[in-house]
């Protein structure tokens, strides 16, 4: 396991989030719904209401394509919209003012305890699953 496995940092995002899924530069669609924990079209409506917010980039046959920055976008828009109870225009105004804006994007990605404790379930269920590969490579041996 990795340093950055065993560490908590204050990024929900890095930390808690991707780990989960693939580290990559560029995610799909359904990626980002599994990753901000939304329905596919609620993400594709939210696009439409924050076109100047949220802008994926476009690959083969026009799929929308989505760099780790709007995905921190989408979690803002999910924390302001579930979380803050904003309407959409109410967002949309927070979001365009430039200090509003860092203090919502710190908001959303400081993990909750919940986060943390979800985060360090899925790490013991990797070491079981990994001790438990170590321990059949062994009794295989043994055998």
């Amino acid at each position: 396991m990795s340093d950055k496995a065993n560490h908590i940092s204050e990024s929900y995002l890095d930390d808690l989030v991707i780990p989960l899924f693939k580290v990559k530069p560029i995610y799909t669609i359904k990626e980002v719904s599994d990753i901000v924990k939304e329905k596919q079209y609620v993400i594709r409506f939210w696009e439409s209401e924050f076109r100047d917010i949220i802008k994926p980039m476009r690959g083969r046959g026009n799929r929308r394509l989505y760099r780790k920055s709007d995905i921190e976008t989408i979690l803002q828009i999910r924390h302001l919209l579930k979380i803050k109870k904003f309407t959409i225009s109410g967002a949309r105004k927070i979001l365009k003012m430039k200090d509003s804006r860092e203090i919502i994007k710190e908001e959303a990605l400081t993990p909750t305890s919940a986060d943390k404790l979800r985060f360090l379930t899925e790490q013991m269920k990797l070491l079981i699953e990994e001790m438990e590969r170590v321990r059949n490579n062994l009794l295989r041996i043994t055998d």
